[in-house]
């Protein structure tokens, strides 16, 4: 038996078949005289291969292989999650951009003081109010004042009087676009207040109308509440009226629509 021991420890340093072939073979309680002639080793062929010991471990390492492949990332998903992550910032960037830095976007709560009149429409020697006349040519002057009433500061992108004509009575704010000049990017803090005035004359004879009108940060048009309205005439400079022409290709605004 130690002999058979023996043999079999030398030849598992030669050759690891070999090895598990006497292994199979000398069991240490087989019964003396039962082999007649001597066994003829075969080299067990293991996964079709003729080196057991080379597949074996190629056995061991296929599980551990496939482990790493399912656990490391794909390229292709690395790729889709860094543009999702570049857009993420991208929007969060625009947003703080457009913010005004922390001003809000809202304008609703921007009104009129209410001073009397609200909106003081004039020329050099009298007040304008509805249903007045101004000359072809005249200076006018238009003069307003506005508060936010939010608990945090508001951006207003654009501020001024709004004004269309002639022929507003049947075109309202799709008549020909005549606004006062326009105060650009004001930021107003809780409680602030900021006063517009501004002056033009008028060319063509016809009916009109003024409204203050904001535009916020993200390129929207209103009135601004109570939406004051003043319609008035411009009349010719010998007194008498004159039919207005219509002009086309106006973007017609409504301000009751956005802000009210």
């Amino acid at each position: 038996m130690a002999k058979r021991l023996s043999e079999v420890l030398k030849i598992s340093n030669d050759d690891y078949p070999t090895f598990l072939a006497l292994a199979r073979l000398t069991p240490s309680d087989r019964p003396a005289g039962q082999i007649s002639e001597p066994l003829a080793l075969q080299p067990p062929t293991l996964h079709g291969s003729s080196n057991p010991l080379q597949d074996d471990l190629v056995e061991l390492d296929a599980p551990v292989t496939q482990v790493g492949r399912v656990m490391r990332p794909r390229k292709g998903l690395l790729l889709i999650a860094a543009a999702f992550s570049l857009l993420a910032i991208a929007l969060i960037v625009v947003v703080l951009f457009q913010s005004g830095s922390g001003a809000d976007s809202d304008l609703r709560l921007v009104t009129l003081v209410e001073d009397q009149p609200r909106v003081r429409f004039e020329t050099g020697q009298e007040t304008i109010s509805s249903g007045d006349a101004v000359k072809v040519g005249e200076v006018v002057t238009v003069t307003f004042k506005i508060i936010n009433n939010d608990s945090r500061p508001v951006r207003i992108k654009s501020l001024a009087m709004g004004a269309r004509g002639p022929e507003v009575k049947k075109e309202g704010w799709g008549a020909a676009t005549v606004d006062f000049p326009a105060v650009f990017d004001l930021t107003l803090p809780p409680g602030g207040t900021y006063e517009y005035k501004a002056s033009r004359t008028f060319s063509l004879p016809g009916d009109y109308f003024i409204e203050p009108v904001m535009q916020d940060i993200l390129g929207h048009w209103g009135g601004i509440q109570p939406f004051t309205r003043t319609e008035f005439f411009v009349i010719a400079s010998n007194g008498g009226h004159a039919a207005g022409t219509k002009s086309s290709g106006i973007v017609k605004v409504v301000p009751s629509d956005i802000f009210g």
